[in-house]
């Protein structure tokens, strides 16, 4: 028993993989979201459907799929519709829903941008700002001005993270 703790204890942990929800996911993992989708909407739907929608859908982020397969499942059915919603329909919403998020990621990524220039130019203010301007006591009543909202120069930025809308 003690050599079987040795071994034990010896043995390498494997690194914990992190999941970033960035991947493209696999058909099998969609071919789930899709049977839980047709579940929802009382849908019947065949496997060769499932392997149709999964190779279109493989495309794309798990996280844009992720969510607007929610997004359906979550709708009424309307009457006199088939329960569960076409190719073109889901593609088209999945290709929305990766337009917004990737406008968002770029408007944070701006906006970090901008905050680290402002950060920048308070912290090293001979880069942005002339001998006269330093002498004269601009930059530090900009300092005292910028301390008084509260809002901290020195923090660096860090913007929220993406949330779909609700419908």
């Amino acid at each position: 028993m003690a050599n079987e703790l040795a071994i034990i204890s010896n043995a390498r942990p494997k690194p914990l993989a992190l999941s970033k929800r960035s991947e493209m996911p696999s058909s099998a993992w969609i071919m789930g979201r899709l049977t839980l989708l047709a579940l929802a909407r009382q849908a019947e739907v065949s496997k060769e459907l499932l392997i149709l929608y999964a190779s279109e859908l493989c495309n794309f982020q798990e996280r844009d799929v992720s969510v607007v397969l929610r997004r359906l499942a979550l709708q009424p059915r309307e009457e006199y519709r088939s329960g569960f919603p076409e190719l073109g329909a889901i593609v088209q919403a999945v290709r929305r829903e990766r337009g917004q998020r990737e406008a968002h990621e770029r408007r944070a990524r701006e906006k970090a941008e901008e905050h680290e220039a402002r950060c920048s130019r308070v912290l090293d203010p001979e880069r942005w700002f002339t001998a006269e301007m330093i002498a004269d006591g601009i930059v530090e009543r900009l300092k005292a001005q910028y301390g008084k909202d509260g809002f901290d120069w020195t923090k660096p930025y860090s913007p929220k993270p993406y949330e779909p809308e609700a419908e």
